[in-house]
């Protein structure tokens, strides 16, 4: 009798977090701007709040519906916490008037005589209109085929829905994990799938790391189906979408059985061939490297490793080296990768989540700039690994919204510190769970 009341008072508990969540995510989705941050801060508190109060149960048939009742939330919402929808929609205009949005500068094309008229209204609303487009062939077509809207809010509310249905097929694949038996199936449904940020992020302000999150999980289903073809278009299409999986590459090609590598690699190679073709050749290949290199020597925003080197690198020299350092923190960790790559003993689906997890959380740790849905992929691979620290990660770097409400703009590294201080004990309080990984 007492186990029985303490199942149903867990259960209470988990329908009193589930409405929290909703509240939490209706509140951060509708009414904040991007400045506002106590107001988002209390949002995002409110969301994870009810978000660790479902975790604590096991999966139960409620929780789908719940699932899908979040990522529907945002839906008619704007993405009121970021302003990359303008260029979202800059690059989907562009590309419906048959230009290329990586060939021009957005403050180069608004002052020639071929800047449709549709984004004379737009461009004042631009975050980067001195860098070409960084968002890969994909993306442009997800950007494109909602501009056809024709306005800006409208093509947020099409690519919400687009992003949606990535997602809920996606939770559809995981489903099958379940009923085959795959035990991390359950978790990864509550811990990825009602994760407020990868909600208020991925679909309520339209990062696209949830759609990329969402291929890699076709991807990694037709690796357990031992369809490598299949695994191959779904690696290559989640690349087309966010240049990211490319660090699953090392692992990828060590790993993958001698006998089916070949088959992945040759029909990889034609697929991510024709979905590149577009900017292959010409100066669009070269003007989205440019943007991309931007965030190894320009770009700084809530970094770790990176911010610690910089202090040290203005010691020494007197100024910042970002120029030296990005590169140098890149190249580290592309070696990291390749050494736990070559570490890892099997391709099974435990191990390329345990390779996912370490590869990704280590350009994070040292990257130059982190926002807050680069996490969306970590949140991933911990649901599924059954790790806490990158689910507490995912909130405390919501805490980073207080810079946007300093003015002049500047970084409160106070919170930086704070972040990444408490994500350092919750690493040291699991690490037995991490060593187990590796």
């Amino acid at each position: 009798m007492e186990t029985k009341g303490v199942i149903e008072k867990q259960t209470y508990l988990a329908y009193f977090g589930g409405l929290m969540l909703v509240c939490g995510i209706i509140l951060a989705c509708y009414f904040p701007a991007q400045k506002d941050f106590p107001l988002i801060l209390l949002s995002y508190a409110l969301a994870f709040g009810g978000y660790s109060l479902v975790l604590q149960t096991s999966f139960k048939n409620w929780q789908l519906y719940l699932v899908c009742l979040v990522a529907c939330l945002p839906l008619a919402s704007f993405p009121n916490l970021s302003n990359d929808i303008y260029r979202f929609y800059w690059d989907g205009q562009l590309t419906l008037h048959g230009i290329s949005p990586y060939r021009y500068l957005p403050e180069t094309l608004i002052h020639s005589n071929i800047a449709p008229a549709a984004l004379q209204s737009v461009y004042p609303l631009l975050n980067s209109p001195n860098y070409f487009s960084v968002y890969p062939p994909f993306c442009q077509s997800i950007y494109a085929l909602s501009a056809l809207t024709y306005s800006v809010f409208s093509a947020a509310i099409a690519m919400k829905i687009i992003y949606l249905i990535f997602h809920l097929f996606a939770l559809k694949r995981v489903l099958s994990w379940k009923r085959k038996g795959i035990p991390q199936a359950s978790v990864l449904l509550i811990a990825y799938f009602l994760n407020p940020l990868v909600i208020i992020e991925g679909i309520g302000n339209l990062h696209i790391e949830i759609v990329m999150v969402a291929l890699l999980i076709f991807m990694f289903d037709a690796f357990s189906e031992k369809k490598y073809r299949s695994a191959a278009f779904w690696y290559c299409l989640a690349i087309a979408t966010k240049l990211l999986p490319l660090l699953l590459l090392p692992y990828l090609y060590l790993k993958i059985p001698k006998e089916q590598k070949s088959r992945f690699f040759i029909f990889g190679g034609i697929c991510l061939f024709l979905m590149f073709l577009p900017i292959t050749f010409g100066l669009d290949f070269i003007n989205l490297s440019k943007s991309v290199n931007l965030y190894f020597q320009k770009f700084e925003f809530n970094a770790s490793v990176y911010y610690v080197l910089r202090w040290l690198g203005k010691l020494l020299s007197g100024y910042n080296l970002i120029l030296y350092i990005g590169p140098l923190l890149a190249l580290t960790t592309f070696l990291l990768i390749v050494k736990n790559a070559s570490a890892k003993s099997s391709f099974a689906i435990k191990e390329q989540f345990a390779h996912g997890i370490f590869a990704f959380g280590i350009f994070l740790l040292l990257s130059t700039t982190v926002h807050p849905w680069y996490v969306i992929t970590l949140v991933f691979f911990a649901g599924f690994l059954n790790l806490k620290t990158p689910l507490i990660g995912s909130f405390l770097i919501t805490l980073t919204y207080i810079n946007y409400s300093v003015q002049p703009y500047k970084e409160q590294l106070w919170v930086v510190a704070l972040e990444y201080g408490i994500i350092g004990i919750c690493l040291f309080v699991e690490r037995k769970k991490w060593l187990i990984l590796y």
